[in-house]
């Protein structure tokens, strides 16, 4: 359900931003959030955030240096 989608993202957007160092594990971002794959959770965030979990990672921290 998109409804369903789009709070899993939120939760993935709220794991990014906690997450300290470069690299987040993405597949333990993706499960923590809901999500059953990677795949799933890339393309899933890419419609409903516009860009990429990497993409969104990086400006998060870019926003916290």
């Amino acid at each position: 359900s998109g409804l369903v989608n789009s709070y899993r993202v939120e939760a993935a957007k709220r794991l990014l931003e906690q997450t300290e160092g470069a690299r987040a594990n993405m597949l333990q971002v993706a499960f923590d959030a809901g999500f059953n794959s990677k795949t799933s959770f890339n393309e899933t965030f890419r419609k409903v955030a516009g860009l990429t979990p990497s993409a969104y990672l990086k400006r998060c921290q870019a926003a916290k240096n």
